[in-house]
């Protein structure tokens, strides 16, 4: 993460579990302008209830 950040955000979600995706995208489709902060690498972030076969 770099050491400084202009950018702004209506909405900043920590963690990309299930709460912290269906967060992001009500508040998307809602209008917000939303950024998700996970400490997983990119692509790596797994909610284990999808693991598990779970439907979103």
């Amino acid at each position: 993460m770099p050491v400084r950040w202009d950018a702004e955000y209506d909405v900043v979600v920590m963690g990309m579990g299930a709460a912290g995706m269906v967060a992001a995208k009500t508040a998307a489709d809602n209008g917000a302008k939303v950024v998700i902060v996970e400490k997983c690498e990119e692509g790596k972030a797994v909610c284990p209830l999808w693991v598990g076969g779970f439907a979103a």
